[in-house]
């Protein structure tokens, strides 16, 4: 069964995009069937594995929000599989395990999507507001729904730093949540912070779609698992094993008050290497490095159950 999960918070410069395309690296080194979807009109996660000429001649008018558009205020509209791109690069290393990562790539028109989403579900005191609010916000989750049939294993989706209509639109359309932070001074009022942004947004998404206690499938499409806070960019060094002391200190702090995964990624060039090469490093980590990554993605499958 399709497994969604997002990764999301709502700082930049934490690692989101790095964490959701080594993971779905590994998971497809794995034999797994991948999907990533780029939900930032930054799109980070598809310069990754494209080259500007590559987007603009294979997927230029097949990104999210290419299919944002076709599809249109009425909620139908073409199959998202439509939308699926293979990255050549990717591909050749993932044909060795059986495994697959394709994309579902972004562009920056995807910003004017976003605002016109927005005019679309227009003001909550609207009497019509809850039949907006189930067509704007569950559209995204509809598209995912029809490809639990071409046998993908796992989609990630990458969020833009924020919790706008698109940021939500996936969080309704995922089994779970990531929350990538980096261990610095601030992270437990961030990570606070955005937890509590989940707790109010699902309050409001029961209040709104008339959710009841009789309707369970509907609570877990509502409300998915916050599956736990993933340290990235971790330095190590400073004369002791693991990471600094000072990053340690943080560590141990978010861990006594939110769910943590125990693997990490630490702070390492071969990343943006990967970026540059346009192939996610899990593919050719040196052995430590590679291992935090297979730990990681172990604990992942297992909180979300695979």
């Amino acid at each position: 069964m399709m497994k969604v999960a997002t990764v999301v918070n709502s700082k930049g410069g934490v690692g989101k995009t790095t964490l959701t395309a080594n993971v779905g690296a590994e998971l497809a080194r794995r034999g797994r069937r991948v999907l990533l979807l780029d939900l930032d009109y930054q799109a980070s996660l598809t310069h990754s594995l494209y080259r500007p000429a590559e987007i603009e001649r294979q997927i230029d008018r097949r990104t999210i929000a290419d299919w944002y558009m076709a599809v249109g205020r009425r909620g139908s509209g073409p199959d998202l599989m439509r939308y699926v791109s293979w990255p050549e690069e990717v591909r050749a290393h993932t044909r060795r395990s059986g495994g697959e990562l394709a994309i579902v790539a972004s562009a920056p028109k995807l910003e004017g999507v976003a605002a016109r989403l927005g005019v679309e579900l227009g003001n909550p005191s609207s009497r019509r507001y809850q039949d907006r609010h189930r067509q704007v916000v569950m559209r995204l989750a509809e598209g995912l729904r029809s490809l639990r049939r071409e046998g993908f294993d796992y989609v990630l989706i990458d969020c833009r730093p924020d919790f706008e209509i698109l940021t939500r639109s996936a969080i309704v359309a995922s089994e779970g949540v990531v929350v990538p932070a980096q261990p610095e001074r601030l992270a437990t009022f961030g990570i606070r912070h955005l937890t509590e942004k989940l707790a109010d947004f699902k309050k409001k998404n029961f209040e709104i779609l008339g959710w009841s206690p009789a309707s369970e499938n509907r609570l877990e499409e509502l409300a998915p698992t916050f599956l736990g806070v993933v340290f990235t960019r971790v330095r190590h060094g400073g004369g002791v094993p693991g990471p600094i002391p000072s990053s340690q200190q943080i560590i141990a702090e978010v861990r006594h008050l939110f769910p943590t995964f125990n693997a990490m990624m630490r702070e390492n060039v071969d990343f943006q290497a990967g970026v540059d090469r346009l192939l996610p490093a899990a593919f050719g980590l040196r052995p430590d490095i590679a291992a935090e990554i297979q730990a990681l993605v172990d604990e992942f499958e297992s909180r979300i159950g695979s």
